[in-house]
């Protein structure tokens, strides 16, 4: 409730029409005579977002002081504790695309997205973190030798992602020392670069190597086809068979085709063993890459069998919690066994199918690899079957061609040999100088900048820590706060007392400005709307009770509450007054013996009153008491003392509020809570009915139920309740309205 306003229920509220109210912050704010157990605690739960916008709307100060204070130590111990980190970053490039100088290699061709994840797992991958750590100048740090696993040291500090789209990647390691961590820096970079960026490219460099020893034993191929040609033409003194035939040209045709693709088949597969040896190297590689628990919780994430399991996991665990807090522990005891028992089975289900996540991950990491190299192996096996038929052809036409002469044919084989073995080495040279030409292309990863050892701290994190720690330490009391309100269950609307405690509304009163609570007695108009706001409120509760819509009579009203400090005293004083008003003879008695407050409010005396006459020390007409308000009389609470609870049970109250019942047409009685003590009990079975008064932002529900529960315990019939703090019922707001309510009551 703001400072601003004023509920009813408080002393500083004055009823319409009555005289000057007494000072009442003497009184002590509970009751301790008698003790009271709450016959239903609050039900856990925060009751909806409803519910904390109304708990932020009470204890809004509390929240930002307790989240504002919180906010600055957190924030404050952030920036204090966390020591400063130095950051060195290198730049590597990672290009879309091959650099090709003459040759666009098209095989290379693929998704850039897969490859630079790929390059950032490289990076990250444990082989290379412990080639970087076995070079001297990073072993002897001080840091390194410190750690018991300097590899998962190094790996929480390691920061390695791309900025936007672009095609470097950023390499980062924070540590306390701006040396140690540009050392780090270089050294993993250095590691990477050797361990796979220039794997390819050695694996380039081996097959120029083979190129150029099959050029030398070729071209010593081809010098020896050209000695045994020149020698075979000297011995048969021609170079050219004139007794060829056309079917030996023929079959030296056919021989000469089969030939050449029989080299051409050779060379594709040489060409195919070459890219076979380079793919399985590259996997071999990636192969020891370790997958990430971060990879492994991402794949559980979308698998149906692991988010079963954790389902089952969760489910078991909040069984087994809910046993040990509602069962007693000798039955706990006898059945928790078996939720553990399934637990542990759950979990290693968990586990086992975590470990078939990371094996499938391992085969799709491998996958597009294994698929090349199956490619390549399948177009390897065909090959050889083409050489194989291939050489079968070449040896069918070589017996052919025997039988056409010998000399002839053996010349013409040679220049065959000769050209074939010629276009062969030109095939070799070909590839080769295409080779030398893509080795001296740009590589597709290069190093664009080494770490420098930082000279200037990473104040980035210090700063954002201390701002995520004070917004942490403004949030969580805060919450606390709100949390702590709506386990309360105070209640924050007449539908809350409707529907939670099963209390029917008999009507609501508005919450007053201080201002205008205090001048509620005046004739100035400065709070002449609320003024009338209030008085209409009180006087449709009245009409009500008059026109008691059940038909029954109820001219005997008890008013009380829950607990103390819920309105009323001023409630039963206001209704009392309005009563009256309305040309009702209305006798106020005030049965919260013992903590009275009517003589107070109406500046009467305090005895002889309700106390004597139970005790009958003195005659019932010598307390009737009239006050300065047309048809309203008092009778005060008078001299409460320990033997008034024994008169209380002897019936002595039925006759009063018989005698009071002939005497006035109404009989207003105020009386003492319903839990605190055992009073209002007793004199409500003697009641025609008992109106509960409940006062937002400070009643609770559990308690307005349990007041409920006793009134049906005792069969007392509840009118209904009134809700102090609300003005849900008023539903004019129209100036001329409001000028004749205020005159009415003027006139009054």
């Amino acid at each position: 409730m703001s400072e601003g306003n004023v509920a009813i229920g408080s002393t500083a509220a004055v009823p319409s029409g009555l005289g000057p109210v007494a000072t009442l912050n003497s009184r002590p704010p509970f009751y301790v005579d008698a003790e009271w157990q709450a016959a239903e605690a609050a039900p856990p739960g925060s009751g909806g977002v409803v519910a904390y916008l109304h708990a932020f709307r009470r204890r809004w100060p509390a929240v930002i002081f307790a989240g504002l204070l919180v906010a600055a130590v957190c924030a404050a111990a952030a920036w204090f504790l966390v020591r400063p980190q130095y950051s060195a970053t290198a730049l590597i490039r990672v290009s879309a695309a091959n650099q090709a100088v003459l040759f666009q290699n098209t095989s290379d061709a693929r998704n850039f997205d897969v490859y630079k994840s790929t390059q950032l797992e490289y990076l990250r991958s444990r082989f290379v973190l412990v080639s970087a750590l076995r070079r001297p100048e990073v072993a002897r740090l001080a840091a390194i030798q410190a750690e018991p696993d300097p590899v998962q040291w190094v790996s929480e500090r390691l920061s390695v992602r791309y900025p936007g789209d672009a095609e470097l990647m950023q390499v980062s390691v924070t540590s306390e020392k701006g040396d140690e961590a540009a050392a780090l820096v270089n050294a993993i970079v250095d590691a990477y670069m050797e361990e796979v960026v220039d794997v390819e490219q050695n694996e380039r460099r081996n097959r120029l190597g083979e190129l150029d020893q099959l050029y030398v034993e070729k071209e010593s191929e081809v010098r020896k086809l050209q000695n045994d040609l020149k020698q075979l033409s000297a011995q048969l003194e021609t170079g050219d068979s004139q007794t060829l035939t056309l079917k030996q040209q023929i079959t030296l045709q056919q021989f000469s085709t089969y030939r050449s693709e029989l080299v051409g088949v050779n060379l594709k597969i040489m060409r195919a063993q070459g890219e076979i040896a380079l793919k399985e190297a590259i996997r071999e590689k990636a192969a020891q890459l370790q997958i990430a628990d971060s990879e492994i919780d991402a794949a559980g994430r979308i698998d149906p069998v692991m988010v079963q399991l954790q389902l089952r996991q969760t489910e078991l665990k909040a069984l087994a919690n809910q046993m040990r807090e509602t069962v007693r522990p000798e039955f706990a005891n006898r059945y928790e066994g078996r939720y553990s028992r399934e637990l542990a089975d759950i979990e290693a289900k968990i586990q086992a199918r975590r470990e078939e996540l990371k094996a499938d991950l391992e085969k799709k990491r491998l996958a597009t690899l294994d698929e090349d190299i199956e490619r390549l192996k399948f177009e390897l096996t065909v090959l050889d079957q083409q050489r194989i038929q291939l050489e079968q052809e070449v040896e069918n036409v070589r017996k052919t061609a025997e039988t056409f002469g010998k000399g002839s044919i053996e010349v013409e084989f040679l220049r065959a040999e000769v050209d074939l073995a010629r276009k062969t080495l030109a095939t070799i040279a070909e590839e080769r100088n295409k080779l030398r030409i893509e080795l001296r292309s740009k590589p597709r990863i290069a190093l664009v900048q080494r770490a420098e050892s930082p000279r200037v701290t990473d104040q980035d994190r210090r700063l954002q820590l201390s701002i995520l720690g004070g917004l942490g330490g403004f949030c969580l009391p805060g919450f606390a706060i709100l949390w702590w309100d709506t386990r309360r269950k105070t209640v924050n609307s007449s539908a809350d007392v409707a529907h939670t405690a099963n209390v029917e509304i008999l009507g609501t009163l508005p919450l007053l400005p201080r201002r205008a609570a205090q001048s509620m007695t005046s004739q100035n108009n400065r709070h002449r709307r609320w003024r009338a706001v209030f008085s209409e409120a009180v006087r449709n509760i009245a009409a009500r009770l008059i026109r008691n819509p059940e038909g029954e009579d109820a001219r005997v009203v008890l008013v009380t509450s829950a607990v103390g400090g819920e309105g009323k005293s001023t409630l039963s004083s206001q209704l009392a007054a309005t009563l009256a008003e309305m040309g009702q003879n209305v006798v106020l008695v005030d049965f919260d013996l013992r903590r009275p407050a009517l003589d107070a409010i109406f500046g009467l005396d305090r005895s002889p009153g309700v106390s004597e006459v139970l005790r009958a020390e003195v005659p019932l007409e010598e307390t009737i008491q009239e006050t300065h308000v047309e048809n309203l009389s008092l009778i005060a609470a008078g001299t409460w003392t320990r033997w008034d609870m024994a008169v209380l049970a002897n019936g002595a109250v039925g006759s009063l509020f018989r005698t009071l019942r002939d005497k006035f047409d109404f009989v207003i009685v105020d009386g003492s809570p319903l839990l605190p003590v055992a009073d209002t009990r007793f004199i409500s079975t003697s009641t025609d009915g008992v109106i509960l008064s409940v006062l937002r932002d400070t009643s609770r529900l559990p308690k307005v139920t349990a007041a409920r529960k006793i009134l049906d315990a005792f069969n007392v019939r509840l009118l209904g309740a009134v809700v102090t703090g609300t003005a849900e019922e008023v539903y004019y707001d129209d100036p001329r309205y409001i000028e004749t309510a205020q005159r009415g009551d003027a006139q009054v």
